[in-house]
């Protein structure tokens, strides 16, 4: 298995990304609104405004460790009371993966049903790299794995944190 060290990820709004150069480059992107986030450095701007420098609330800075691993949950330690449950394969974009239900019997199943603590995971058979999550109504898909991502750092306009509206 190869190691990631770039890849974008979209959610269940098609016009909301994120992008990851790891280990310290995040970008986020929605129509109004961009933040980049590299190391302990923290740029936001609306829409195609000025880029605004603003404190960073994380101390340690940014980076995929602090982003990327608690979107894909894998920040959660999966307790002894999961079971795995091969589904079927399924297409994501162009590529076949297989799906695997990920089942907290904690929670009382009843006739097969999908609660929201389940989380349904969807697997690259040959790569082994996670293509989709969906847990409850929140789908997370991952693409373009070590594809040529670039994460620039912003020229910021000077300006006090009150310039920008989150």
């Amino acid at each position: 298995m190869h190691k990631v060290k770039t890849l974008r990820m979209g959610t269940n709004s098609p016009d909301r990304t994120w992008e990851f150069v790891c280990p310290d480059r995040v970008r986020f992107v929605e129509p109004r609104y961009e933040e980049i986030d590299i190391g302990k450095q923290f740029f936001v701007r609306e829409g195609s405004g000025e880029w605004a420098q603003q404190p960073h609330s994380i101390t340690e800075g940014a980076g995929c460790d602090l982003w990327l691993l608690p979107l894909v949950g894998a920040n959660q330690e999966l307790s002894p009371n999961y079971e795995f449950e091969s589904r079927s394969q399924e297409k994501i974009g162009d590529e076949t993966c297989d799906s695997w239900l990920a089942r907290d019997t904690t929670y009382p199943h009843s006739g097969g049903q999908v609660l929201a603590a389940d989380v349904l995971v969807c697997i690259n058979p040959a790569s082994h790299l996670v293509l989709q999550l969906k847990q409850g109504d929140s789908t997370r898909r991952f693409y373009d794995f070590n594809r040529d991502i670039v994460i620039q750092q912003p020229s910021p306009q000077p300006s006090s944190a009150s310039d920008v509206r989150i």
